[in-house]
């Protein structure tokens, strides 16, 4: 027998039980099939599959039916019966390993189905405890001062906060204006934070109105604060005026505070940035007043969370930082978990010690009203896992959730349920409700008075939020040494042997220095992102239905009349030529589009005579799988075939959800080839420097894109963006005239397309006068492939994300009403009343005066997009 065998492990060298009572066992290395394990006192088990690491294999006969257990809790129920060292294998997993394609030997059917049990709060499920005891003698660290009511801060900055989305290309503007002098760290000064958002900028008040103000608030009286300036553009539902009555309103003590408050709405940007540079001089000069000084460790208030997750995130990473919030606790401070949909099936362990049963009814209606809320837009927490997340081992939300669970230390009762973004005003173990998305729940542990972010990793995330420090805790040490410049602390050194409670002193030790000033590894690398839970549009089960009987577009363009200007007076349609084409960095998620930003700049700098535009967004991580994905993959394939795109990259952080097999599936779908483009991933290529590496090389050696992928029309496109001459009503006769020309040349002479929203009050004043049959041809952010005259769907009143989605169409021209948002790529055009006739001119980049900067990107989520 031993001529056949390749290869034999011991089964302690190669596989850890995260429980005693479990039935599977993780598996700490890649294992080929024909391989063997050596098991004491039994026969040694024969691998038939592929075992990737992280995944599991049976530990012991399971036979049909049992659950399977992990951690002592149940993750899924066997299919068959399930033979000892058998890989175990559901839907899910066999469905991304075969999306992933890269030849491993895997089964065509699942051995297990998803483990599906309601948890409800009775005898003995829950119980009544006290708290971990408090030290004798609580500590210090160095922090700043605040008063009373604000606490102590970790940093000191100075914060230029964006209050709406609107104003989200004026403060990425400032970002990149700011003295290097202000933006780094010296003394007691921790320098300038920039910090923009997506939220609070459509045209009527959202779902998540009085969440988004809550945060706000929450971000302008945080500890870390020394000084704001409140920027909006004054007209949005989100505006300095309503931040201000709302936190009067409720008690926020923004007199502690200082802060002052700009618009820039109708003023131009230059003057705009002066203002706002003369105001910041002053607040850093303030700021830079303030000094650190020892203050009680009960005044440190950690979030905990994780991202990237992997199957060692229960057995190391959790547990450790688990640990490390005890502590925060014995000194009588506060820790915040969260995610709420990533503690679905851990409902037991989190509950099984409470401060009284209220708050165990609280944490279970708030994970009712997520589950009620998810269900409204078609989804449930089962869509929570991400390509990542499955790829290294957690199967299904059970799992992951049971590993999450693991932030909270099994001897720390559950003291507060508060609301996304709350204060908390207690010491004590506190849950936040939030969704499963990372930056969207740091936004709101943050606002709710977190100082500092302990950041679990499996896969390595390099998440850093822009005025608390992050902590990154990494779940295995071949990942730390992979990614070693990224991460801050090794929770692989416990599977490696080290005690838990020594690498929980030395990690503790290591935070309370990081919060006295050290910097952690994301503040030295430099980069930060903030998000806030995106709103959702539905809101009950009734509308879901509506959405669902929707007609599905078929991209075929519909007729137009041929009518020319009747009065032959308007000059001939004549459209500029496009200045540039783009070298684009197209973020298969949110967690790497700060740092495809980041690249862009760096290339700007490297390359002068290029251009290069990052399409930087929010999603790809948590938001829900169906609709709103496909909406979002086919948005971001759209620009990377954009006619105005010369060479493309996609960018992968590494644990998404719409991972790079995801972009290459769909561009194979719709007729593209994938090598037509460059790949790479911050995870998976070594991390930040490594990726920048590559990046740095790749405008001299990828080769051109030009022209848009085979089939895609090449012929103009121009779309007409909402409001560009007010509402339907408010049309100017000249205007209008020479518009409908445009239209009419450019689809009959110049073999062409017009591309309008199909929310635009505009479009049925056209539809009439060119007798046009209105009705959608295009789904949003899809591109055309038959000239003429489309419609395309628009499931939003966000003036960004309504460009965004036009301009994917290929449009190549953008008529707009010469104001911001400004496209990403395409030209941007203004028709306005002029003498003798109407004027149309070309906005372009070179002559905005700041403009340039000012560009909008923001995809939506759709009707039925949800974040879990």
């Amino acid at each position: 027998m031993t001529s056949t065998v390749k290869t034999v492990h011991e089964l302690d060298h190669v596989t850890r039980r995260a429980h005693r009572g479990d039935n599977v066992i993780i598996v700490l290395q890649d294992l080929e099939p024909g391989e063997w394990i050596r098991v004491p006192e039994s026969q040694a088990w024969h691998l038939r599959w592929t075992v990737l690491e992280g995944h599991r294999i049976a530990s012991e006969h399971i036979p049909t039916g049992t659950p399977l257990l992990s951690w002592g809790l149940p993750f899924g129920k066997a299919l068959r019966d399930i033979e000892p060292g058998e890989a175990l294998f559901n839907e899910a997993t066999l469905r991304d390993l075969r999306l992933r394609g890269t030849g491993w030997v895997i089964p065509n059917h699942p051995n297990f189905s998803d483990w599906h049990a309601e948890f409800t709060i009775g005898s003995g499920t829950v119980r009544v405890t006290e708290q971990v005891p408090l030290h004798d003698s609580p500590g210090t660290f160095q922090g700043f001062d605040r008063g009373s009511r604000r606490g102590s801060g970790t940093r000191n900055h100075v914060v230029i906060l964006g209050v709406s989305s609107r104003v989200a290309g004026f403060i990425r503007l400032m970002e990149k204006s700011i003295p290097d002098g202000w933006k780094k760290q010296h003394g007691d000064f921790d320098g300038v934070r920039a910090v923009h958002h997506t939220e609070g900028g459509s045209q009527h008040r959202e779902n998540n109105h009085e969440l988004v103000l809550r945060t706000l608030a929450g971000w302008v009286t945080h500890p870390n604060a020394g000084a704001v300036l409140l920027v909006d553009e004054g007209g949005e539902p989100v505006n300095n005026a309503s931040l201000l009555a709302f936190m009067k309103a409720h008690g926020y003590p923004l007199e502690d505070v200082s802060h002052r408050c700009m618009s820039i709405g109708g003023r131009p940007v230059h003057e705009c940035v002066g203002r706002a540079r003369e105001i910041l001089d002053t607040m850093v000069r303030s700021a830079g007043e303030s000094k650190r000084t020892a203050r009680p460790l009960s005044h440190l208030r950690v979030a905990l969370q994780c991202g990237g997750s992997d199957a060692f995130s229960g057995m190391s990473g959790n547990p450790l930082a688990g640990l490390m919030a005890r502590e925060i606790l014995r000194h009588g401070g506060a820790a915040n978990l969260a995610e709420t949909s990533e503690l679905i099936g851990a409902e037991s362990y989190v509950l099984a010690r409470v401060r009284n049963i209220e708050v165990a009814r609280q944490f279970m209606d708030m994970v009712h009203r997520f589950q009620e809320m998810a269900g409204w837009h078609g989804h449930s927490a089962e869509g929570n896992p991400s390509g990542g997340n499955i790829f290294r081992g957690l199967y299904n939300i059970i799992i992951k959730s049971i590993g999450a669970a693991n932030k909270k230390s099994p001897d720390v009762r559950l003291d507060h349920v508060i609301e996304y973004s709350e204060p908390m005003k207690e010491s004590g173990f506190h849950f936040m409700d939030s969704a499963g998305n990372d930056l969207e729940s740091i936004a709101g542990q943050t606002a709710s008075g977190c100082n500092m972010i302990l950041f679990i990793t499996g896969n390595g995330s390099i998440t850093n939020f822009p005025f608390v420090p992050t902590l990154k805790i990494v779940t295995t040490t071949q990942r730390f040494n992979f990614l070693r410049k990224d991460m801050d602390i090794n929770a692989g050194e416990y599977l490696d042997g080290m005690p838990m409670e020594e690498l929980a002193a030395q990690s503790f030790d290591h935070m309370v220095r990081v919060a006295g000033g050290q910097l952690s590894t994301g503040e030295r690398a430099g980069h930060s992102q903030a998000q806030i839970w995106r709103t959702w549009h539905l809101s009950g089960p009734e509308d879901l239905a509506a959405v669902l009987s929707m007609d599905q577009p078929d991209g075929k363009p519909v007729p137009v009349h041929d009518r020319m200007d009747p009065s032959g007076d308007l000059p001939a349609v004549r459209l500029p030529e496009p200045s540039r084409k783009y070298h684009i960095l197209v973020p298969t998620s949110l967690c790497s589009s700060q740092v495809a930003s980041m690249f862009a700049d760096e290339l700007s700098e490297r390359y002068p005579d290029l251009h290069f535009r990052a399409l930087a967004h929010t999603e790809g991580c948590g938001v829900s799988r169906g609709p709103s994905e496909e909406l979002f993959v086919r948005t971001m394939s759209s620009y990377a075939t954009h006619p105005l795109a010369q060479r493309v990259v996609f960018l992968e952080h590494g644990c998404e959800k719409t991972h790079q097999a995801e972009f290459r599936d769909y561009l194979k779908r719709t007729g593209d080839d994938p090598a037509r483009f460059s790949w790479m991933s911050i995870q998976g290529d070594g991390g930040l420097d490594a990726v920048r590496s590559k990046i740095y090389q790749w405008p001299s050696v990828s080769e051109s894109i030009s022209g848009g992928r085979e089939g895609k029309v090449s012929s103009p496109i121009l779309a007409v963006m909402p409001g560009f001459s007010g509402d339907s009503n408010a049309v100017p006769d000249e205007v209008g005239r020479m518009l409908l020309q445009h239209i009419a040349d450019l689809i009959h002479k110049m073999d062409g397309s017009v591309v309008m929203a199909e929310n635009d009050p505009v479009l049925s004043w056209v539809a009439e006068r060119l007798s046009i049959r209105v009705r959608v041809t295009l789904p949003y952010g899809g591109s055309i492939r038959h000239h003429g005259f489309h419609v395309m769907e628009m499931p939003t009143r966000d003036r960004t994300e309504i460009l965004t989605g036009l301009e994917a169409s290929g449009a190549v021209w953008c008529l707009t009403n010469g104001g911001v948002p400004h496209p990403g790529i395409s030209q941007c055009l203004s028709l306005t009343s002029g003498a003798p006739s109407p004027v149309l001119y070309a906005m372009d980049a070179d002559g905005l005066s700041g403009q340039e900067e000012l560009l909008a990107f923001q995809i939506t989520r759709g009707n039925q997009g949800f974040s879990l």
